[in-house]
């Protein structure tokens, strides 16, 4: 009896994605801005994460950082740009919100987020800072940045995102090791493994998500000052959730009817069953559906057998096995043509 079996699979379940960073600018926001930035510096855009750390750094050199001045209510990450090109300058806020933006604009999900004291509700003034993460599609995970100290954290020549940095800190490598860095920042940013913080639009609500790390309670103040929509999570998937996948669905395009050829062919006992079940091994050819947690998706790319690849704007496609080794890829492009992380699999069809 010929059989079918899975040998490899990242073929793994996805949950629906309720919050899409990419929505934070709308198209032609995200055009003007990376109009604006290309016109200002030369990136090595289709070399990940080679492009966030030369985009941390562009950010980082646009302004000398100051710890009070708010950029004015509405501004728009190019209204900062334009502003701190005339020589104003600004917090850790604005460092982050607008490395968060040149990242989205070049088709890379990514996020402030909001790193905290454990006593952050009434321990003082100075218990926050703020960072980026990015998604990385090449290595399938989160990557914190810090732009206004111009660095990232690495272990095992892997960059990490903020937890790990917290689970991992004395055996943390800062990258670029300045003197700055090295000096400063290890003492600084270990201030601020209470908890981490990011805004999700969920529920029909821009909700502050938070993670605790260090700290222990649910916190409902900041420097004693309110906090408004506040919700934790002790669930680090909930707080780093896989983007960019990619599921496909195996439909066959031939079912048996199985009481009819019971019927037809009068078995009678489990022997005879058994005995039959060769006439009633599955044939396969499939119609295969496509899921994704994709941000500003243009298409999927297929390929089959490693042949060249198929580029799908429907999310279906028929495919049958042949005798021997069968092999599946397939990912998502965006808008920008930022290629998502592959989806695998390896299937044996015969004896």
């Amino acid at each position: 009896m010929k059989k079918i079996k899975v040998i490899e699979s990242t073929n793994l379940h996805l949950n629906e994605m309720t919050h899409h960073h990419l929505d934070l600018l709308d198209p032609e926001e995200r055009k003007k801005l990376r109009e604006y930035v290309m016109g200002n510096k030369d990136f090595h855009i289709s070399h990940e994460p080679t492009f966030f750390y030369e985009a941390m750094d562009w950010v980082h050199r646009q302004w000398d950082h100051h710890g009070i001045n708010q950029a004015p209510a509405g501004s728009s990450t190019l209204d900062i740009l334009k502003r701190a090109a005339s020589g104003e300058r600004f917090r850790c806020v604005e460092y982050a919100s607008v490395t968060r933006d040149v990242l989205i604009a070049f088709g890379h999900p990514a996020r402030s987020v909001n790193i905290l004291s454990a006593d952050a509700d009434y321990g003082g003034a100075g218990k926050g800072h703020m960072g980026t993460e990015v998604w990385s599609d090449h290595l399938d995970k989160w990557v914190f940045l810090d732009p206004q100290f111009n660095c990232y954290p690495m272990k095992d020549g892997i960059p990490l995102h903020f937890t790990e940095l917290v689970e991992h800190y004395d055996h943390v490598q800062f990258h670029p090791p300045s003197e700055e860095t090295l000096r400063e920042y290890p003492s600084f940013v270990s201030d601020y493994f209470g908890y981490i913080r990011t805004n999700r639009k969920e529920h029909g609500h821009t909700i502050r998500m938070t993670l605790p790390l260090q700290g222990r309670e649910q916190q409902l103040a900041f420097e004693a000052m309110e906090l408004d929509h506040a919700s934790y999570t002790n669930n680090k998937d909930d707080f780093y959730p896989a983007l960019n996948h990619t599921m496909i669905l195996f439909e066959y395009k031939e079912k048996k009817d199985l009481p009819k050829l019971i019927q037809d062919y009068n078995i009678q006992t489990e022997e005879e069953y058994e005995a039959f079940l060769p006439l009633l091994s599955a044939k396969p050819d499939y119609r295969l559906t496509f899921i994704h947690m994709a941000e500003a998706f243009s298409h999927y790319e297929v390929s089959i057998d490693a042949g060249d690849a198929i580029v799908l704007y429907d999310n279906e496609l028929d495919w049958s096995l042949v005798e021997g080794m069968n092999r599946i890829t397939a990912r998502t492009v965006n808008d920008c043509g930022v290629k998502g992380v592959p989806v695998t699999m390896t299937i044996y069809y015969g004896e």
